[in-house]
């Protein structure tokens, strides 16, 4: 199982996240609010993908991006 964190949840990333959680992937959604689909393998973030920093670590050890 791998981490893929997706940026939005917009359609595209809400059926990416909702995608790869049925594949048993390990699956973060940031967002602004914290919003995303409902999944027990989404993880869903509160954060603003402008901060190198918050970036860095919510992506730490992810296969993609």
């Amino acid at each position: 199982m791998s981490k893929h964190v997706i940026v939005g949840a917009g359609p595209i990333g809400t059926a990416t996240a909702l995608l790869l959680a049925g594949c048993g992937e390990e699956v973060v959604v940031v967002t602004r609010s914290g919003s995303g689909p409902d999944h027990l393998a989404i993880t869903r973030m509160a954060a603003d993908a402008g901060s190198a920093a918050t970036m860095g670590e919510i992506t730490a050890g992810a296969a993609a991006i």
